[in-house]
């Protein structure tokens, strides 16, 4: 294991987590101080899945951040579902959906593996990232969503998620640029291409399972991922169910121009983050 000083922490780089064949890589920022034998470990997943590869160097400036606060960091590469191409996919090695979940659950299972070495405690792992981040966070116990992947002999159980890109409203995804793309279809009542998706439920109204980790939504109006309207949507379904939630909005959720005041978010989430991982170290 090669480490890169970096100040606060120590980083190892270009891990090929998914095999010598994949090109898809992970780094991992380890804290620099030696006070605990266990860490608590937070995956940054920096690929959108979909169409691109998100800024590396924002994950990475996040990930130095959490790593000096006490956090192991893996940065982890997924395969993505390129929106350019006519059809789907059909150019990739590895197609982007479901490849890109299984991904993010095998990042999961590779910390729970390699845990002794980079000193990670299995029972305090969380997620950062978009939806896949979220998909990770709520089907840790869905059969046809642990099909695939590597390391199945580990879980991909996390105890909390960060989503820092906003909603995602599935059912929106039916316009031609994504024609084809597997949820798109479902939205549409299409037959879908891979067994068990209409076992996956995204339509119907709120559904809440009891193996649901606590979540952090944090996004706003200049991020260009995801619209702020779908969140009031959210909001008022939780308000339905029997979930503790807090919604924070920092500057206008409204007005772009008020919106584009510069917030740094980044204490509210290492707050969010030792309440629930430190808590319980």
């Amino acid at each position: 294991m090669q480490l890169e000083d970096n100040g606060p922490c120590a980083i190892v780089r270009n891990l090929y987590y998914l095999g010598p064949d994949r090109k898809e890589r992970m780094d991992v920022y380890l804290p620099g101080s030696a006070e605990e034998e266990a860490y608590p470990c937070i995956i940054i997943y920096h690929t959108d899945g979909r169409e691109s590869r998100r800024s590396r160097e924002l994950e990475a400036d996040m990930a130095l951040y959490l790593a000096a606060r006490g956090y192991v960091i893996l940065l982890a590469e997924t395969s993505t579902a390129l929106r350019n191409l006519a059809g789907w996919n059909e150019e990739l090695v590895v197609p982007g959906w479901p490849n890109n979940l299984f991904e993010c659950k095998s990042a999961v299972r590779y910390a729970r593996k390699w845990a002794d070495t980079y000193r990670i405690d299995p029972a305090r792992i969380g997620v950062i990232g978009g939806h896949l981040a979220l998909l990770t966070a709520f089907t840790a116990n869905h059969a046809v969503m642990n099909q695939g992947g590597l390391y199945q002999e580990y879980s991909s159980e996390v105890s909390c998620a960060i989503d820092v890109y906003g909603i995602e409203d599935f059912l929106t995804w039916s316009y031609p640029a994504y024609q084809g793309f597997p949820l798109a279809m479902m939205a549409r009542n299409l037959p879908t291409a891979h067994e068990g998706y209409d076992a996956f439920p995204i339509e119907g109204g709120p559904k809440q399972g009891n193996d649901v980790p606590p979540l952090l939504i944090v996004h706003g109006a200049l991020t260009g991922e995801s619209g702020l309207a779908l969140s009031p949507d959210f909001i008022e379904q939780l308000k339905a169910t029997d979930l503790a939630w807090q919604f924070v909005a920092a500057g206008s959720a409204t007005d772009r121009e008020q919106s584009s005041i510069q917030v740094d978010l980044r204490q509210m989430i290492v707050q969010f983050l030792d309440r629930i991982l430190k808590a319980s170290g």
